[in-house]
């Protein structure tokens, strides 16, 4: 295969990646705001701390809203562990084809990046450590 097509086939299944991975996102949210006549309300680990102090709920509802929270974050991991495995085929089968067109200095950079990116994703992984009670986005 020559090298501008490789390119190009590399640079499709990228495309065709980011793009099915959008509509997927669209359509999700589309049917969460249609079905609730709302945005989809976030269920990370510092939200139930944000209900508790900014809506001043009572005991009860604390209690309430944890239920409804945990067996949420229940829920979101089984669609994870489904999921997620395809997901990670998909990313290292594209990895792989963007890789096999670059030079080997493009790629130890690529490589480089990946690793950041990971060590990154790791930070926002459910956990006890400090990182999972600042917030999403907060540099430390």
């Amino acid at each position: 295969m020559n090298k501008g097509l490789a390119i190009l086939v590399a640079a499709a299944l990228l495309a065709s990646g980011l793009a099915i991975g959008a509509l997927g996102v669209h359509l999700f949210y589309a049917q969460r705001i249609a079905g609730g006549g709302r945005p989809p309300m976030p269920v990370g680990p510092m939200f139930e701390p944000w209900l508790v102090r900014r809506l001043d709920l009572s005991e009860t509802q604390r209690i309430e809203v944890r239920t409804i929270l945990e067996r949420s974050r229940a829920e979101a991991e089984e669609l994870r562990r489904e999921v997620g495995p395809r997901l990670e085929r998909m990313n290292r089968q594209t990895a792989a084809a963007i890789s096999e067109v670059l030079t080997p200095d493009q790629r130890e950079k690529m490589d480089q990046q990946m690793v950041r990116w990971e060590q990154r994703r790791r930070r926002f992984e459910p956990g006890d450590g400090p990182q999972h009670r600042r917030g999403f986005g907060r540099r430390r």
